[in-house]
């Protein structure tokens, strides 16, 4: 009888030779994906690790003349968001989103910048947009004063993820609710619109330094300065129109008029019926100017009313409160106060020149849009959102701007 020490070496290398042999268990240990043992090294229950799935590609729009080599660095910035998103927070979901890149130039865009970034489309139950210098959708309108553009910028903005952060239930004052359109596209159409509505949005800015942002507030009285000289063009557009309709005679010819209605008064009526007749003649006549004067009156009274409220809220108002945001959603000519206290206020905004750094080329990124539209009733997309939210490395994303 052999020793016990030399028959177990040979039943090893037996089992093994047997192994080898079985292509069916080769395979297996091949492709199967790998396993985590969570119970010890002598149990038998393991957990398998999913694989990322592959996200579906679509195809890239352009809009405008872009240089190719130009194109070619905004589409490698993208393809590293892409990275991003997989790696972080996206990386097992089952929703397997379509994605493409959307590249526009700078003639579009509010930035003047070359405006580029990703949109992921998570089937028709969410959709997520990433994009480079454009702010555009954090505004709900538009309102030109005195020929400048100013952005009305729903609410107030809070700070989530390090980042000033925006957020709209369904139903309420959706950015992609008919507001204002993304550079470069088309508004939306009604059922985009009722889509939008029946969506929870969620917006992030991300910037290089939150407390230095593509947009300012327009104050109280930069809005009053502007207001006022576009009430008073308005004013003297009425007064234009009036005159024109109003035309002023030579006096001689007005004075021959008067002598020739009330010399028929005298020769159709006498005694005091006369005189009464050419009394109040004398009191209701008026020249051409009288009545051209009482036409602007009327026509401009409203007007004449608005610059009053304007020009007291400019003298009397104290600088501090001048300095506050202009809350305002109706054109100048209709100004009734700020709307402070109102609901749906919408502060006025302004383009940030200063905020761009014109050293750099234009299709460096200066500043990220996180846009995230949603049914948080459906389950995969309320899973993304929770992902989105306590995953998704926004600093790896500030990191990319100005690169």
């Amino acid at each position: 009888m052999k020793p016990l020490y030399v028959l177990t070496p040979l039943a090893c290398l037996f089992t093994l030779f047997a192994l080898a042999q079985d292509p069916t268990t080769n395979a297996t240990a091949y492709n199967s994906p790998p396993s985590i043992n969570m119970m010890g090294a002598g149990s038998k229950h393991k957990i398998s690790v999913k694989k990322a799935p592959l996200w579906k590609k679509g195809h890239d729009q352009v809009d405008g003349h872009i240089d190719h080599s130009l194109l070619k660095t905004m589409e490698k910035t993208t393809e590293t968001i892409i990275s991003l998103l997989k790696d972080s927070c996206l990386s097992v979901d089952p929703s397997i989103p379509v994605w493409h890149g959307e590249f526009v130039s700078e003639k579009h865009s509010l930035s003047s910048r070359l405006t580029f970034g990703l949109e992921c489309d998570f089937q028709g139950s969410a959709q997520l947009r990433i994009t480079a210098n454009e702010f555009d959708l954090l505004f709900q309108d538009t309102l030109y004063v005195n020929g400048k553009l100013f952005l009305t910028l729903k609410g107030t903005t809070a700070v989530k993820n390090g980042f000033p952060y925006f957020e709209y239930p369904r139903g309420g004052e959706n950015p992609a609710a008919g507001g204002a359109p993304a550079s470069g596209s088309a508004p939306a159409s009604a059922e985009d619109t009722a889509n939008a509505q029946a969506m929870d949005t969620k917006l992030w800015l991300v910037v290089t330094d939150p407390e230095k942002l593509p947009y300012v507030p327009v104050t109280r009285k930069e809005y009053l300065d502007e207001a006022i000289q576009e009430v008073k063009v308005e004013k003297n557009k009425v007064i234009a129109a009036i005159k024109a309709r109003t035309p002023l005679r030579p006096i001689e010819i007005q004075q021959a008029e008067k002598e020739n209605e009330m010399e028929q008064v005298r020769q159709n009526y006498s005694g005091i019926e006369r005189e009464m007749r050419l009394r109040r003649f004398l009191e209701t006549y008026k020249t051409d100017e009288d009545y051209q004067k009482d036409g602007i009156e009327k026509g401009t009274a409203d007007l004449e009313a608005t610059l009053r409220l304007m020009d007291t809220l400019l003298t009397h108002l104290p600088a501090n409160e001048l300095k506050k945001a202009a809350i305002v959603t109706v054109p100048a000519i209709k100004f009734e106060g700020f709307e402070d206290n109102l609901p749906g206020r919408s502060m006025l905004m302004q383009v940030n020149p200063a905020y761009f750094d014109a050293a750099l080329s234009a299709e460096k990124p200066q500043c990220f849009l996180v846009y995230w539209n949603y049914d948080p009733s459906e389950p995969a997309a309320a899973g993304i959102d929770r992902q989105l939210n306590d995953k998704f490395d926004f600093k790896k994303l500030q990191d990319l701007l100005g690169k």
